[in-house]
């Protein structure tokens, strides 16, 4: 994941070969230890929500509502 160019640069960037790819190019690596797991968290889930189709709040109503639903159903099953 890339961070943003401001919070990557706390130390000097360099090149890194990373076996999972097959491409056996170099990619561009910046350390983050100098940052705390808590920004890194933070930076990662603010781009995760970016990445989403809609907010996961109204997913998890929807699923909510749902599950709701379903265990009406069953319990009427249950009861006949």
């Amino acid at each position: 994941m890339a961070l943003p160019q401001p919070k990557a640069i706390v130390g000097h960037a360099f090149e890194k070969h990373d076996r999972r790819y097959n491409d056996g190019h170099p990619h561009e690596a910046v350390e983050t230890e100098a940052l705390s797991q808590t920004i890194i968290v933070e930076i990662v889930r603010s781009r995760l929500s970016q990445l989403l189709p809609e907010p996961l709040g109204s997913v998890q109503v929807r699923a909510d509502a749902q599950r709701a639903v379903i265990q009406r159903a069953l319990l009427a099953l249950r009861i006949n």
